[in-house]
Parts: C-alpha cells; structure tokens; sequence
C-alpha cells in the first residue's frame, strides 16, 4: 500500500477526511438541481452514473463508477476527461458521463456528434448542434 493510501484510510477511520487540505477535489461535488434536472432527459435515455460517495478507496477504474482511480481514491467530479475511467467524458456539469456513440448529432442533446462520440461540454457554438449555442460550456437552446 502506498502512504496516500494508508493516509487516507487513517483519516477516513478518524472521521477527519473533511478538514484533510486538498481534499475539496474528492468531496461529493452532486450537481445542483438545474443540472439534475437537465440529466433527466439525457440523450440516449441514459442519465450519467450518480457520483461515488466521497471518498472512496479503490484499486482501478472499475471500482468508481465512471471515474478516475486516482492514487487509490475514486474522483468523484472531473475537470477534464482524463479524470474519468475509459469510455466516459467529463461533462459541462463537471460529471463523468458514458460516452454515446453517434452518427449524426440526433441523439446528442443539443450537442454536436465529433469523430463518432457526442460531445458533453461545448467551448464555442460550432460544438452544439444546429438551434443551439454554447453558453457557460452547455449547448443550449437558440
């Protein structure tokens, strides 16, 4: 076991993982009720997976929910698809999400479809799909 690990196990057990610095990125970081309610309709009838309860110790990605497995401690928000587990992307809503597959930008949610996979977080209006355009890095409705 690497020293962050055990670290954090020992503070975990203590109760003291809150008051631990750095540890903001590992907190629960649920969306707020816009977001939620913008899930509800994810394209693919798929809503993104629930975030993993913070912390939470693990061996690899599998065990996070969509996730990165980072130093033994699941991620439970992202800030760029590097911080999710492989076939997810991180969305506007700072979430790992499944990535769908696509051929045209019908089953993207207002998002464009770019080399097979729909965008989830848009930086310029040419990244959602035709009637919508980027705002605050959502595709949102013209």
């Amino acid at each position: 076991m690497t020293r962050g690990v055990v670290l954090a196990a020992i503070l975990l057990s203590q109760g003291c993982w809150a008051d631990f610095p750095g540890s903001r990125f590992l907190q629960d970081a649920a969306p707020d009720a816009d977001a939620r309610s913008a899930w509800d309709s994810w394209p693919g009838g798929e809503a993104p997976l629930p975030d993993t309860p913070a912390p939470s110790l693990c061996s690899s990605d599998q065990d996070c929910h969509g996730y990165d497995c980072n130093t033994g401690i699941c991620r439970t928000t992202c800030f760029q698809t590097s911080h999710c587990a492989s076939g997810y992307l991180c969305s506007s809503a700072q979430a790992c999400v499944k990535a769908i597959p696509c051929t045209s930008d019908a089953p993207c949610g207002g998002y464009d479809c770019y080399n097979g996979t729909c965008r989830v977080r848009c930086e310029r209006n040419q990244h959602c799909a035709q009637g919508y355009h980027c705002q605050s890095s959502a595709c949102v409705a013209n």
